[in-house]
């Protein structure tokens, strides 16, 4: 839906996606996984790394998220409007 509302990219969609498997995999699986388990290891490597020093897959992992949390953060704020001052307001609506 977001992505037919034009709301994130393809990038942000398909790495959503990678995601999403990754999270199905762990929660369907009835073994205990980690993120070098096989069934998740080859979505894992798949992800898209933000310019990152971290190694340790948990911490890469996060990243990759954030970086989707950023994606949508700016979405969100290029909405926003410069707050006028009080001031400013009374004058607007006084003037009328």
């Amino acid at each position: 839906m977001a992505r037919a509302l034009g709301i994130i990219s393809k990038d942000v969609y398909y790495e959503l996606e990678k995601i999403r498997k990754i999270r199905n995999a762990f929660a369907h699986s009835p073994l205990l996984l980690h993120l070098g388990s096989a069934p998740i290891a080859p979505l894992f490597a798949s992800l898209k790394r933000p310019g990152s020093r971290v190694t340790r897959p948990a911490l890469v992992f996060l990243e990759c998220v954030r970086a989707i949390d950023n994606a949508l953060d700016d979405y969100i704020h290029s909405f926003e409007r410069p707050r006028l001052s009080l001031d400013r307001r009374v004058e607007w609506f006084t003037a009328a």
